[in-house]
């Protein structure tokens, strides 16, 4: 990247086709992360130091727990009709329901966006969609392929009503269900509600 996160240099770098873009390292204190993007939807920790920055293969990382990096609702990529969420990974222990990304609503049980490295089958990538009227899409990669403390490169996309889920530059499956409406108040990086990543 170019620049400060957060100045006019680096915010250059990304046009209006991103929503936000993270790199993850603590800005302006240990308590925040700063989106990259003009959008400006920075990031607020459970706490200061919750996640817990380190030292990462690429500049920094945060190290998630039983925490989460919170974003404006404005940063939802509900109801658009092209996305893509994508992360850069490390699953540590690997386990069940290891959500890197998710999308819910405060007052509504059904609404829900997850990504999740595990969720029925630990090391198996799952993304997750349930709409207002509780329309539930739950569809993974057909077989394990995560492993405990690798990195992985993952993303999730729609895009003319199809949904593709890649791996390290791979697709690796495909879905064609239909989404329906979702009403979104709760933007959490490392979570979903209280359900939590770890790595």
């Amino acid at each position: 990247f170019v620049g400060v996160t957060g100045s006019a240099p680096a915010e250059a770098v990304w046009d209006a086709n991103y929503v936000a873009v993270y790199h993850m390292n603590d800005n302006p204190d240990t308590s925040h992360i700063m989106d990259s993007t003009t959008n400006d939807y920075d990031g607020t920790k459970l706490s200061a130091n919750n996640p817990l920055e380190a030292d990462g293969d690429l500049g920094k990382k945060q190290t998630f727990s039983s925490d989460y990096i919170e974003m404006p609702a404005a940063a939802s990529v509900a109801n658009l009709s092209t996305f893509s969420i994508e992360a850069f990974a490390r699953p540590n222990p690997l386990s069940a329901n290891n959500y890197i990304y998710g999308e819910s609503n405060t007052g509504l049980a059904n609404p829900i966006y997850g990504f999740t490295m595990g969720y029925v089958t630990t090391g198996i990538c799952y993304f997750q969609h349930r709409d207002d009227a509780g329309s539930f899409m739950n569809w993974s990669i057909a077989t394990a392929y995560i492993a405990d403390s690798l990195h992985y490169a993952v993303q999730e996309r729609l895009s003319a009503s199809t949904w593709e889920m890649y791996s390290d530059g791979l697709s690796v499956d495909t879905n064609t269900d239909a989404q329906g409406a979702v009403t979104i108040n709760r933007v959490r990086l490392g979570a979903i509600n209280t359900t939590y990543f770890s790595g």
